[in-house]
């Protein structure tokens, strides 16, 4: 039913995305690669908006207004690796000269094109954030924004861009064989194997941080950091140098620090002179707040007290700030209280039909069995040290698989991880996989005890779980909590009392180069293509015939 205005909200860059805001909460959303099953796809299809109106039980004409945003915008990694721009695919409209109405399906609705990117980024952070006020910063390849959130209202403070995040994918890109925009990740999780003792160099990088990383600096940095790391003994697999990853990431750190001190001396300044506080909470935002290790490092060694990330960090989310930017601060709508499921899950679920039409097409290859006691059940397979293959409700909002898209299997074995990357997800071997622990039990094993979108790293208190710790003890954690998603964390607790461990091994349910799925089908196409042991719905078990 509809609660209010509704306001479609579609990303046009890369990670394609629309959003359905109605009354200010998520009536629909889309990602476009769930569906297309193209990687980080730009724009959304004919499909997908229709997707997204019978999700909000809407016709194109009860859309009161539509915001494009990254509006003719195009990435070089999009067409240097599937050699287009993806535009000919995109939903058809036609933007009045004026850019104030688009012409959709028959009907002009009022448009508006291109919020500022990271006001997005951050506004996606913000409003869906418990903070009254705070200081929001969103950075990516674009560059930079800082902004004030102060209750329905955020408004733009006067930084120097950053190109921090651009930085560090040119290093993604030129000096490792990652590419920026799809590797980025990857760069995170080399990075510690390339760690330096040589305080000369980071001195050397500490100020290139502290001068902002503009145009000019990042040349002088990047030729620094291929002085310093070409000649390296650092090379994993005997191909990837990691000394690349780890002072890229070095700087990136330092970048962030030296911006969160920036912000705590600007909102310092803004009590002194004018007498307007603003509480020491921190949002952030932008493509390079995926990279959960600075997140951590840097919030830590700053002067906020708290910290809040949406799971959309990258340019799927900029639809979903953009629409909520409209509502609260345009149309002054007061900020809501919203929850951690919000903002973790999308709308669309997938009924007992559906995953058995998915079955049935694959029956002469699959055993499907009825299982009322499936999550017992489960938890059993997976102290035994069984692969699950894990799909339950709406697929998650961002790219993080949060327990409802999802790999798991038994963080206490050593073997795990590598078994994972070589026979499972087919991706390489120094590529570290994460923890979903039980909330309640997260500061005994970690030194942080809130992470619910896994985009925060945090050391390791002790061992017995080497599949999730990562060659510098640390583990990127995902904090579960009963009320953000029952069955998930029901099956967590489940093999807690089997084991004594109170988490599981989760990574995203795909294989390499591959979305996460997003349907029963997707699911079942890729556990008949790799070493999953078992695939579980809700109610069902299946396994491959002649296992």
């Amino acid at each position: 039913m509809l609660n209010g205005p509704a306001i479609l909200s579609i990303n046009l860059n890369h990670d394609g995305a629309g959003v359905i805001l109605s009354g200010g909460r998520l009536a629909a959303y889309v990602n476009t690669e769930r569906f297309s099953r193209i990687k980080k796809q730009p724009g959304i299809r004919d499909g997908d908006l229709d997707s997204l109106l019978r999700q909000a039980g809407l016709g194109i004409e009860d859309i009161h207004l539509i915001i494009l945003e990254n509006y003719g915008c195009n990435y070089p990694d999009i067409e240097q690796k599937y050699k287009t721009d993806f535009k000919d695919t995109f939903v058809k409209f036609t933007l009045h000269p004026d850019g104030t109405s688009a012409r959709i399906r028959g009907v002009d609705i009022p448009c508006i094109v291109n919020y500022d990117h990271f006001l997005c980024h951050s506004a996606a952070a913000y409003y869906f954030s418990p903070y009254e006020s705070a200081m929001c910063f969103a950075y990516d390849p674009m560059g930079s924004g800082c902004f004030i959130g102060n209750e329905n209202k955020l408004y733009p403070c006067a930084f120097p861009v950053s190109l921090a995040g651009l930085l560090y994918d040119r290093v993604s890109s030129e000096f490792l064989p990652f590419g920026g925009l799809f590797g980025a990740g990857k760069t995170m999780g080399l990075a510690p194997y390339g760690e330096h003792a040589d305080a000369a160099v980071s001195d050397t990088l500490r100020q290139f941080a502290d001068k902002g990383i503009s145009r000019p600096a990042m040349e002088q940095s990047l030729e620094f950091i291929d002085l310093h790391a070409k000649n390296a003994d650092a090379l994993v697999e005997g191909k990837y140098n990691a000394r690349y990853a780890y002072l890229a990431q070095e700087l990136l750190e330092l970048s962030l620090s030296r911006i969160l001190k920036e912000m705590d001396a600007f909102m310092q300044d803004l009590q002194r002179v004018h007498g307007v506080g603003v509480e020491p909470n921190l949002c952030l935002g932008g493509g390079a707040a995926l990279n959960s290790v600075a997140n951590q490092k840097c919030f830590e060694s700053s002067p906020f007290n708290s910290l809040y990330l949406h799971p959309a960090c990258g340019d799927d989310g900029t639809a979903i700030g953009a629409a909520l930017y409209h509502w609260h601060h345009v149309m002054d709508n007061p900020k809501i209280p919203r929850t951690n499921r919000e903002a973790m899950y999308s709308v669309k679920t997938y009924g007992e039909a559906t995953v058995r039409d998915a079955l049935e097409k694959h029956r002469h290859r699959l055993t499907v069995s009825a299982d009322a006691g499936y999550i017992a059940s489960t938890a059993r397979l997976l102290a035994d040290g069984k692969i699950i293959g894990w799909f339950h409700g709406a697929s998650e909002i961002g790219p993080r698989a949060l327990g409802n898209r999802s790999i798991l299997c038994n963080p206490a074995l050593p073997h795990m991880k590598d078994t994972l990357n070589s026979r499972v997800k087919f991706r390489e071997g120094f590529r570290p996989f994460a923890p979903s622990v039980m909330r309640e039990h997260a500061a005994d094993w970690f030194d942080i005890d809130d992470s619910p979108f896994m985009l925060r790293v945090a050391k390791l208190k002790r061992g017995g779980v080497p599949a999730i710790t990562h060659c510098d003890g640390t583990a990127r954690v995902q904090t579960v909590r009963r009320e953000d998603n029952p069955p998930y964390y029901d099956l967590i607790q489940s093999f807690h009392r089997l084991t004594g461990v109170p988490m599981l091994l989760n990574t995203s349910f795909n294989i390499k180069g591959e979305p996460i799925v997003e349907t029963p089908l997707d699911a079942v196409a890729s556990f008949l293509d790799s070493d999953i042991d078992a695939l579980v719905f809700p109610g069902l078990m299946v396994t491959k015939n002649g296992r």
